[in-house]
């Protein structure tokens, strides 16, 4: 029996897959909301999903590339405390980074995109990334300067 998968089945396929499966656990599987059956209907919906999705990616990749020619080069400026030796006290966060540049800038990021191995604890420039989108990616730099 032809089916299409509502979610991810373990050894049958993913979710929006059709797959054909003996009538037993297509039964299975459809009074589980896992799958419903490969009917015309069903069919033109799961294309008109797909093709929706596709579209709502296509603007999200758009999105991103006018982000990243927003973003790409600019430089955020950040004037902390430091101690004797010339090291910060404390240091300068993914948040910190993003709060900063919506001050400066005007321009949301999300923090969790910001690629940062670890807090800047240093002065001087430091570039950051931002993984905006799966294919885009951003470069701007950190400068962190005595008070």
């Amino acid at each position: 029996m032809k089916i299409i998968l509502l979610s991810d089945v373990r050894n049958k396929g993913k979710k929006g897959q059709v797959v054909d499966v003996p009538d037993g656990f297509a039964n299975f599987l459809i009074n589980k909301n896992q799958a419903t059956l490969a009917s015309d209907a069903n069919m033109k919906k799961l294309k008109d999903e797909k093709k929706a999705k596709l579209e709502q990616e296509k603007i999200a990749l758009e999105e991103a590339k006018e982000l990243k020619l927003k973003v790409q080069d600019k430089q955020i400026v950040f004037k902390v405390k430091v101690g004797e030796d010339g090291r910060l006290f404390g240091s300068v966060s993914s948040k910190q980074i993003v709060q900063e540049f919506e001050k400066q800038f005007g321009i949301k990021l999300d923090k969790r995109k910001i690629v940062l191995e670890d807090s800047i604890k240093t002065l001087g420039y430091t570039k950051v990334g931002i993984q905006l989108h799966q294919e885009v990616e951003a470069e701007f730099q950190v400068l962190v300067t005595d008070k």
